[in-house]
């Protein structure tokens, strides 16, 4: 699964790196290269805040906003 995938169908929740690398099968330190790529793309937004899964206080990616559905 990509991690564009993965996000869009959770738009607003952020995953941190070590979720997104679990969740697709690939090295945290290959997940870390891709979030810090994408993380200054539209519609991805990386932030500071709690991930959706392991619930840590860390860097996370996510997909759009929290406004997202109420848009679509």
């Amino acid at each position: 699964m990509t991690v564009r995938r993965l996000l869009e169908q959770c738009p607003g929740e952020p995953l941190c790196d070590a979720c997104l690398a679990f969740a697709c099968s690939v090295s945290l330190t290959e997940m870390r290269l891709v979030t810090a790529a994408v993380g200054h793309d539209a519609p991805f937004r990386r932030d500071s805040a709690i991930c959706a899964s392991c619930r840590r206080q860390t860097t996370t990616l996510a997909w759009g906003n929290g406004d997202v559905l109420s848009e679509a």
